[in-house]
């Protein structure tokens, strides 16, 4: 029954806990910065994504790939690189916007590493 509590416990970090600390930091980092939100018309919202991105990582993390790390990176380099997220044609301050989403981007990530090593550790004690 403890590794299940440990893989439940890893999820739940990856992503609840994920889900509401990013979405406080890009509250407070856009209000500081004095940076308005992005427009609503993105084809899919990015808590979504976000979700879906952070429960493939952790997997991904939990399953004990090599280059996990260099795999994030890359992921976040490609929709920085496309401009997901960055609706920013009609921001005022589209620089500053863009910088809270790799910021946003970087901290999802960090929750889906901490929270993959969590269902490592009790998908191990299972084994």
């Amino acid at each position: 029954m403890v590794p299940f509590v440990g893989i439940l416990a890893g999820f739940s970090i990856s992503l609840v806990v994920a889900a509401f600390a990013v979405a406080w930091v890009l509250e407070w980092l856009r209000r500081d910065l004095e940076v308005e939100s992005a427009p609503r018309e993105e084809p899919v919202p990015a808590w979504i994504v976000g979700t879906v991105e952070r429960a493939f990582f952790t997997v991904v993390v939990a399953a004990g790939l090599s280059g996990v790390a260099v795999a994030m990176i890359l992921w976040i380099g490609a929709k920085m690189a496309v401009g997901w997220g960055g609706g920013s044609q009609g921001i005022q301050n589209s620089e500053a916007f863009r910088f809270t989403a790799l910021v946003g981007d970087l901290i999802s990530m960090m929750f889906a590493l901490v929270g993959g090593g969590v269902v490592r550790m009790g998908w191990l004690l299972m084994v």
